[in-house]
Parts: structure tokens; C-alpha cells; sequence
């Protein structure tokens, strides 16, 4: 079945000759293109033809960790020219009766909003040529894999003892990480138990061991990935510090309770932005809320940006 088209939706009468294109403002900020195509002659309709996207697949080499992705939509492009983004699984029209330069661009829920589609900057556009007839549908499924330049500041698997989430914020020892092979994502995974008076947790990263200032402050992307399944709201954040040594927190992201292995990718590059921070701390915190008792389960945290 097809899907709604989310960030420019060709709207096309299809006929012969082109007639008209009006380019329309959107609700996500881009535009709706509306290509009124008619024939001079009357003729009949272009058939077009399709091709069906059931999902797009991540390979990674073991340097860069886990093949984990929740990649929900594809940008394409025909020839050059932008058809649209949709949601996958997606089945829409090409209008191409010959050989036809195709360029997938993966995209993910910047911050895990449905609001928010964007394309994942860290991933590799997926090319090929295929051959169209009309109301032929065609099927692929892209691969990507991450760019060349990526950098990877945190790539955190919590497969040994010496994982980095080791600074205690929140002064309770029992409220630490352990590795939980029962139940991980891949392999061995971070487990917090929160119970009785040991009812909240606040972890960052070891600063001595990452102080993150390679992140760059010019505009570039810088990203989150993380693997997640927890019985209570997780928030994640940035501490920036200062030369001085001073520090300001900055709580910016979460996400909710999830009985099963979830993804999420969080866009951090306004905060590394901010001026006077000479380097950064990673950290997430949550606590009971109401319940008795709760697990929280992390893996394969990845904090991304471009080799300048």
C-alpha cells in the first residue's frame, strides 16, 4: 500500500507536455510542488511507473559498532530532481519509461518526533540505475553505511567492565550501572534498577577519560544514537564546562517508558554551539515517578560529528 508522502508531495497530472509548476508552502517548512502537466493534443495520460522501498538496511564495519538503525523514511530523487520523502514501507509513482538514475537518501525522527523528519546526515545516499515501464513496480531495499569523515566521540556498547558511564552525579551507590547480559540488545547492555529509597539515578560520563571537546562548535552536525527500553522517562543531556571549570546543565532530551528495544537519534548540535564551553559531559538521569520498581536498559550509545 502507499504511503503518505511527508516532505514534498509531487501532486502530478500526468500528460505529454508540461504546463505549469506552482511551488506552494508546506507544514514542514518546505514546499508542495504541484506539476500540472497536460497535453496540447489531448492525448491520453502517462502510465507511470513504481517502486516499492520496504525498508533500508544499515551496514557498519566493527570499528564503528553496532548495525542498530531506525531509519522510518527515504528521500528520493530521479535523475536529479527531488520526488519527495515518505515513510517507510513506500510505494510511489516514477515517472521514467527508460533508464533512471535513483539516489535514496535515508532519514530518521530528529529527537524522536514524528514532527520532525530529517535526513540522517551521518548516513551514505544509496545510487543506483533501474529500468522502468509503465505500471511496472520495482522493488529494492538501499543499504547505507556512515560517511567516510564520521567521527565517533562516544561509541559505547557496555560490553566490559571499563564502560565509560561511570561518573556518579547523583551520590548513591546503588544506583549504578551494571552489565546485564539476560535481556541486552546486543550481547551485554547498561541495567539500572531503581527501588525503595534507591528511587532515582543520575550518571555521566567519565570526564577525565572524555572531556568531548574535539566536538566541533561551527555549525556542523553533531548526534545522539541510542538503544533504550526502560519502565520510566529517561532524560538525556549535556553539561557544558567552562576554562574557569564552572559548568551549566542542559537537560534537553528524553524519552518514554518503552516495554521493548527501541532507537533514537537526538540532534545536539545547537548545544554544542553555545559559546565558552571548552569541553562537555554526557549524562541521563530518571527516577521512580510514582512506581515501585524500575529497570532501564541502554546500549550502543553513539555521539556522532565530521572529521573536519
Amino acid at each position: 500500500m502507499s504511503r503518505k508522502m511527508l516532505i514534498l508531495s509531487p501532486l502530478t497530472f500526468i500528460c505529454r507536455k508540461a504546463k505549469k509548476i506552482n511551488f506552494l508552502p508546506n507544514k514542514f517548512g518546505s514546499y508542495l510542488i504541484i506539476s500540472l502537466l497536460c497535453s496540447c493534443s489531448g492525448d491520453e495520460a502517462t502510465v507511470p511507473a513504481y517502486l516499492s522501498i520496504p525498508e533500508i538496511q544499515l551496514i557498519t564495519d566493527p570499528s564503528q559498532g553496532s548495525d542498530s538503525e531506525k531509519i522510518e523514511y527515504a528521500f528520493a530523487f530521479v535523475n536529479g530532481n527531488f520526488i519527495g520523502g515518505y515513510e517507510l514501507p513506500a510505494k510511489f509513482p516514477v515517472l521514467a519509461s527508460e533508464p533512471a538514475d535513483i539516489i535514496i537518501e535515508p532519514g530518521v525522527k530528529a529527537n524522536g518526533l514524528s514532527e520532525t523528519p530529517d535526513r540522517y546526515p551521518f548516513y551514505k545516499r544509496f545510487e543506483t540505475n533501474l529500468n522502468f515501464a509503465p505500471e511496472q513496480t520495482l522493488s529494492i531495499i538501499p543499504t547505507t553505511s556512515y560517511k567516510d569523515n564520521v567521527m565517533f566521540a562516544i561509541n559505547e556498547d557496555f560490553e566490559s567492565a571499563g564502560h565509560l558511564f561511570s561518573d556518579d552525579l547523583d551520590g548513591d551507590l546503588d544506583t549504578k550501572i551494571e552489565l546485564e547480559g539476560d535481556g541486552g540488545f546486543e550481547g551485554k547492555a547498561a541495567k539500572i534498577v531503581l527501588e525503595g529509597s534507591n528511587n532515582r539515578v543520575l550518571i555521566g560520563t567519565d570526564f577525565d577519560r572524555a572531556t568531548l571537546s574535539e566536538l566541533p562548535a561551527n555549525g556542523t552536525p553533531v548526534w545522539l544514537e541510542i538503544n533504550y527500553k526502560t519502565d520510566v522517562q529517561i532524560i538525556f543531556g549535556l553539561t557544558g564546562v567552562e576554562s574557569s571549570g564552572q559548568s551549566e546543565n542542559f537537560p534537553e532530551f528524553g524519552v518514554n517508558p518503552k516495554s521493548e528495544w527501541n532507537k533514537i537519534y537526538f540532534d545536539l548540535t545547537n548545544i554544542v554551539n553555545l559559546p565558552d564551553f571548552v569541553g562537555f559531559q554526557l549524562f541521563f538521569g530518571a527516577d521512580l515517578a510514582g512506581e515501585d520498581r524500575a529497570e532501564i536498559f541502554l546500549d550502543n550509545i553513539k555521539l556522532l560529528y565530521f572529521q573536519n
